[in-house]
């Protein structure tokens, strides 16, 4: 007959036999000689394989993978040698493909206090791991975002500055050309006027990259779409070639997409150099039909490894001259787009840029482009309200306009222009965005609300147009960004005097 201390015994290995195995946990017991003696039902679930065929023989003889029974080897021979637990984790193969374990390695000691086996307890952490990993992904992506929040708010107040600056130089340069009669003047000044038409593309990249422009969609028949906007895009020394599958089509922003292309496009004749070369555009509709693919190889040199990882990093460049912007917006781009972007060497020589877009099923046809009707040469204003609080840029653009016969008041902020409207009569009106007292569009309104409607060009650094369809005016508007050159803001006046 049983004791009671038997009977407790019994029990316990009873309990014991049930929790290991019911248990989702890999349990297994291994020898000194790294031989399972003991399984779990959860193991022969796992390997497909009868308890018989698991005990008495080491990972390696159930030809095991070296890359998973390697690491556990080592870490059983460690126990062994050390009789301190251990704990790791180790990629299991699994009919649903490598899972992620966690593995609890545990010595068992004889009444000697050698250690006699290794109980290894492994629980799969893969969902764990994924999910952390996808936390730590939208961390990133938040991170991400408030950064863009900051420079966002730093390049909106550095553009309007930086233009104004940029407005005040471009209006002496083209005064100095206007004037000056001598070759090196004049040569110099045209390269000032250069310079400027560089710095103004740099702050819009910035301002394009800080403040992403919702994309404005139209259906876009792709084979046309390429066909039309980049068939002469390279020099001669440079093969160009465009190939089209089918009849993709998409559903997105031309103008923003076609920039995005024309950019890569520069990036990869920029590759190739001076050598002779190719550039091959391509676009089809992936197998299943959900996709429209749209790749740009090359065969310069390729990217150099250490900084592929950096591509798409805002300010990182590798070319001379380069803001480090250009694949940092077409990134965003794509991806206001729903799309993807990744860049890859090719397999022998170059590069491979890769566009992935929605596909559409059907798209209409680009409505056809109406060319206005031919009108007179409309008659320029001959008397202006400029209100403008930079002085530089005041006194610039006066001495331009004055030299072609208009007279210009100007105001300093929003509090003078309306004194001034009180007894002058401008033809038109040039409003900065940005004064002291006022925002130029709620001015205008101000100015609509008390005065007979007026012309109008509003200027400024980095405001975009989005606010003009909402201007209580019956007057024709337009809008500049700074620097503008004074043949542009003529051109805007002549069109406001031609539709008013």
């Amino acid at each position: 007959m049983e004791t009671s201390a038997e009977q407790e015994l019994r029990r316990r290995d009873e309990v014991f036999k049930a929790l290991v195995e019911n248990t989702p946990d890999l349990i297994a017991r291994f020898t000194r000689e790294l031989r399972r003696c003991y399984v779990n039902p959860a193991i022969e679930r796992l390997t497909g394989l009868p308890y018989s065929e698991l005990v008495g023989k080491t990972l390696g003889e159930l030809n095991f993978d070296a890359r998973f029974s390697a690491p556990i080897e080592q870490a059983l021979r460690d126990v062994f040698a050390t009789a301190t637990e251990r704990t790791m984790e180790a990629f299991l193969p699994s009919p649903a493909g490598e899972r992620i374990y966690q593995l609890r390695i545990v010595p068992e000691f004889t009444r000697t206090g050698e250690v006699e086996f290794a109980l290894v307890i492994s629980r799969d952490i893969t969902t764990i791991r994924h999910e952390e990993a996808e936390h730590r992904r939208l961390q990133r992506e938040l991170e991400h975002a408030n950064q863009l929040i900051g420079l966002g708010r730093v390049a909106s107040a550095m553009s309007h500055e930086f233009n104004n600056v940029l407005m005040g130089i471009q209006s002496f340069a083209e005064i100095v050309l206007r004037s000056g009669h001598e070759p090196r003047v004049l040569d110099a000044a045209s390269r000032i006027l250069q310079s400027v038409v560089r710095g103004r593309a740099i702050t819009e990249e910035l301002r394009a990259f800080a403040r992403p422009q919702a994309p404005a969609r139209s259906p876009i028949d792709v084979r046309s779409w390429l066909y039309e906007a980049f068939l002469n895009e390279l020099p001669d020394h440079v093969t160009f070639e465009i190939e089209v599958e089918g009849t993709p089509k998409i559903h997105g922003d031309p103008l923003q997409l076609t920039q995005v292309i024309a950019n890569i496009i520069v990036n990869a004749r920029e590759a190739i150099g001076g050598e002779i070369g190719s550039v091959r555009l391509r676009a089809n509709t992936s197998a299943d039909g959900t996709l429209v693919e749209i790749t740009v190889t090359d065969d310069g040199p390729g990217i150099d490894p250490r900084a592929r990882a950096r591509i798409f990093e805002p300010f990182f460049t590798t070319k001379e001259g380069g803001t480090g912007l250009g694949l940092a917006i077409a990134h965003q781009v794509i991806a206001l787009h729903g799309g993807q972007l990744s860049v890859e060497n090719n397999a022998s020589r170059g590069t491979m840029v890769r566009i992935a877009l929605p596909s559409t099923a059907s798209a209409d046809e680009h409505p056809s482009a109406t060319r206005p009707a031919a009108t007179a040469a409309p008659r320029r204003p001959e008397r202006i309200l400029f209100v403008e609080d930079d002085e530089a840029v005041a006194a610039g653009v006066i001495a331009l306009l004055e030299d072609e016969h208009i007279f210009v008041r100007r105001a300093r902020d929003g509090a003078e222009a309306l004194r001034i409207l009180r007894d002058y009569q401008p033809q038109a009106l040039l409003i900065d965005i940005n004064l002291p007292d006022w925002n130029g569009f709620d001015l205008y309104d101000e100015v609509t609300a008390s005065f007979e409607p007026l012309p109008v060009v509003f200027a400024s650094g980095h405001a975009d147009a989005g606010r003009l369809g909402s201007l209580k005016t019956s007057a024709p508007v337009r809008m500049l960004k700074k620097p503008y050159a004074i043949d542009t803001l003529l051109e805007a006046l002549e069109t406001l005097a031609a539709v008013g």
